[in-house]
């Protein structure tokens, strides 16, 4: 392990025969790292899931799961069907990781990555717990990033830096006014551009400085000091929920073609069923899940109707109301 980064393999298992093929070492392998607190375990589970079943047969996915109280259960219910290692948060990492009411510690952990990954990491894909993988990513781990830390995709939510819930940019600033606001929620980083141009010290110096009012955390902190230095993905590789309704509008190449879909916001499928065209597939998703894993994963969460009622009958008039709400950090 490089840095001070206290890791553990907790466990490593091949592929099931009835299911997968073969691990061989022809196979390329495809490096995956996810943070989530144990309240996560349903959606990473479904995102993981997805990820191997549509991977490219000449392809196999490395799954490293960063977490402060790794559970054994998610360990094992992933090793069923993956190469997973689990990593420990713990020491000066945990204690630097930035958290508010919306956000866990967790959720910052990609700034370390470099630091906790195995030294012999050259590049990795980060990915949200809350997305449904529907193609092949491989396309994706090959992605030219031209001496650029990380590729990511623009966020239909925050279009530009200066958006509302966008950066806090200091008078002066040298971003142009139209300066792109990526989602951090997929991101492929090359871990030695990373460490090189500092991504974590600097990132880290930004929320000292404004964490108190940084809407997103880290990936804030990362727009504001690499605002001119990443490499923008094309949509389907972070595809919001929402996209093709009317407030929130998609190029129809876009929605023909999605490979990773984004369930954003407060709104969570495996809650509650929601008005949008891609949570038929959550759905089924999910059931698969059911069938094949331990269901005490799905025991501690909240499936109240609440937001999923105002998704399929009100939101669609309500919606310049919420926008505004939201821009204004009051949802």
């Amino acid at each position: 392990m490089s840095g001070n980064a206290e890791a553990l393999v907790l466990t490593q298992y091949p592929f099931p025969r009835v299911l997968f093929p073969l691990v061989t070492d022809s196979k390329t392998k495809i490096k995956i790292a996810c943070s989530v607190d144990n309240t996560y375990s349903l959606p990473l589970l479904v995102m993981l899931n997805s990820l191997v079943a549509t991977l490219h047969e000449s392809c196999r996915a490395v799954i490293y799961l960063l977490q402060r109280n790794p559970c054994r259960l998610t360990l094992d219910e992933i090793g069923s069907f993956a190469e997973v290692h689990s990593l420990s948060l713990a020491g000066p990492h945990v204690d630097s990781l930035p958290s508010d009411r919306r956000l866990p510690p967790e959720a910052s952990a990609p700034l370390f990555l470099h630091e906790l990954l195995p030294s012999d990491t050259d590049r990795v894909i980060f990915l949200d717990a809350d997305m449904l993988v529907v193609d092949d990513i491989s396309p994706l781990w090959t992605q030219e990033l031209a001496g650029r830390a990380f590729a990511a995709v623009a966020d239909p939510a925050i279009p530009r830096l200066r958006s509302p819930r966008g950066v806090i940019l200091p008078d002066g600033h040298s971003s142009p006014d139209d300066a792109s606001y990526f989602n951090a929620g997929v991101m492929l980083i090359d871990l030695a551009t990373w460490r090189e141009k500092r991504m974590m010290d600097n990132s880290l110096a930004y929320l000292s400085e404004h964490g108190d009012k940084a809407e997103f955390l880290h990936q804030e902190a990362l727009n504001a000091v690499a605002w001119d230095d990443w490499v923008p993905l094309e949509q389907r590789w972070n595809m919001p929920m929402t996209a093709g309704r009317w407030f929130a509008q998609t190029s129809a190449a876009a929605l023909s073609d999605p490979a990773i879909i984004h369930y954003s916001g407060r709104i969570k499928p495996w809650c509650t069923t929601h008005g949008g065209r891609f949570f038929e597939a959550y759905s089924d998703a999910l059931e698969s899940v059911r069938e094949r894993h331990d269901v005490s994963l799905f025991e501690t969460f909240d499936r109240s109707q609440m937001f999923g009622l105002y998704d399929r009958t009100l939101r669609s008039v309500f919606y310049p109301l919420e926008k505004f709400l939201w821009n204004r950090g009051l949802l």
